[in-house]
């Protein structure tokens, strides 16, 4: 109705774009926050964040966006340039949400986003590559400042259960900057969070982190594997002929999660129940209580951790230090070379590779100072 006032060809410019929405994949439902809504109401609701940098409540898009179109001075010329600026957004939110993890490399920014199940960040993502005006070469350094934030906090533990209003919060201290400030005012905002829910870890407490957090138990299998697939490419230089990874690799520990079996602790054989109850240690067994559960944190911190193929993870599984050294050796992987040396594996040794792999973690993905060159 609003092209035939316009005059304009309404068969034409739903043939041009409206039509891209006629498709399974804007019909298909998905969950938000435990509600049902369709991909395209998800997407129109995106779309009016990055236009006006504030909350858009999901059960009122459509009355929000009539609101917003009938805003003076009108958004758009003509019904033509609406559509059109809305499939470009629409482009953009499909290269996203319609991705799936499997098969992207783990430096593809969807896969980050997949695998660290933050799809909050999307109206951030979405504002940055078809809204600010950036050039590739400014989308690449906002897209990783954002992945830098995101990986930090995901490895660290933080909360995310207010993401979804910190990224509208950016997308409303960017609005309106020149492109070439974008970054700039980008790092500035995210420096500036503090508390656990907005804040980007040090160096500091990343490394600290490493060495002593269980992040098997916090992190969910898919970060993590990208955490540590990650840091195996980090290691891989000009010089390294492929920077491909091995498909569907596993997470393995080193010491093992039943290490009762094959590994002593202290010179001492430790029964299987009070490997995995402390609680149980009696008589003279009362002294290694502390010890075991130190252990058992130990084991699960990310020093103690690397990625093995499907053949080798479970020939390696729970035997002797000795029987795990062979096995790696047969794997191409560079961080399985750091085991080439090692005699003895005990919690100081994992200590020891954590420190190594949060410096790592640290220069994968940097913390910048505000003074950030475009």
């Amino acid at each position: 109705m609003r092209a035939e006032k316009e005059r304009q060809n309404r068969d034409q410019i739903f043939d041009d774009y409206w039509s891209k929405f006629e498709t399974p994949f804007w019909s298909s439902e998905i969950k938000r926050g435990g509600r049902t809504y369709s991909r395209l109401d998800m997407a129109l609701r995106y779309f009016l964040m990055t236009k006006t940098g504030q909350m858009i409540d999901t059960r009122r898009v459509n009355e929000e966006y009539r609101r917003w179109i009938a805003t003076a001075p009108r958004p758009y010329a003509n019904v033509r340039d609406e559509l059109a600026d809305l499939a470009r957004h629409g482009e953009v939110y499909q290269k996203y949400e319609g991705a799936v993890a499997h098969g992207l490399s783990s430096k593809d920014f969807r896969r980050v986003l997949l695998d660290f199940d933050v799809s909050t960040a999307t109206p951030l993502i979405l504002f940055l590559e078809a809204e600010a005006g950036l050039t590739d070469e400014q989308k690449v350094k906002c897209l990783f400042i954002v992945e830098s934030f995101l990986a930090r906090r995901v490895f660290t533990g933080e909360e995310n259960k207010e993401y979804n209003k910190l990224f509208v919060e950016v997308i409303g201290a960017l609005r309106g900057v020149p492109a070439s400030d974008v970054l700039g005012t980008l790092v500035k905002k995210l420096l500036g969070g503090k508390g656990g829910t907005r804040k980007w870890p040090t160096d500091a407490e990343v490394v600290e982190f490493a060495i002593s957090k269980p992040v098997f138990d916090v992190l969910g299998t898919p970060a993590l594997r990208l955490i540590l697939e990650r840091l195996e490419l980090a290691q891989r230089g000009k010089k390294s002929e492929t920077h491909e990874l091995p498909p569907a690799l596993q997470i393995e520990h080193v010491l093992p999660q039943t290490w009762s079996t094959n590994w002593q602790l202290k010179g001492m054989d430790i029964p299987a129940n009070v490997a995995k109850y402390p609680f149980f240690a009696k008589d003279d067994m009362t002294e290694f209580a502390d010890a075991i559960r130190h252990r058992n944190t130990q084991l699960q911190t990310i020093g103690n951790l690397t990625l093995l193929n499907k053949y080798l993870n479970p020939a390696a599984s729970n035997g002797s230090l000795e029987m795990k050294l062979v096995e790696y050796k047969h794997s191409v992987l560079r961080m399985n070379r750091y085991f080439d040396a090692v005699i003895v594996w005990d919690e100081e040794a994992i200590a020891t590779r954590g420190k190594v792999l949060g410096e790592l973690l640290c220069k994968e993905w940097p913390r910048p100072s505000e003074e950030v060159n475009q």
